[in-house]
């Protein structure tokens, strides 16, 4: 038999696991990505409130997931990115 405290914190471990299994949508396909991304470009600017806002909401979120997954942009050092800028206002 379980101890309260352990019964309490496998059912917040659980309810965690379920809330994140249940809000964690993912595009699993490229053609996935170019559907939900040329719906996003329709619904982007949508009102504020309105169905076609949250739609637009949950898309970014969507979108933005794949593309940290499947198109990460590289880190830089701080020094490195100064360099940049530096390089940049000299042209």
């Amino acid at each position: 038999m379980h101890s309260n405290d352990e019964s309490k914190s496998c059912l917040l471990l659980f309810t965690f696991v379920l809330c994140f299994v249940k809000f964690k949508i993912m595009i699993k396909t490229k053609e996935e990505y170019d559907k939900k991304l040329k719906r996003l470009g329709e619904v982007f600017n949508a009102r504020a409130g309105t169905p076609e806002n949250d739609e637009a909401e949950k898309l970014c979120k969507e979108v933005s997931d794949y593309e940290d997954e499947h198109y990460p942009i590289p880190g830089c050092e701080d020094s490195e990115m100064v360099k940049f800028l530096k390089d940049q206002n000299r042209e």
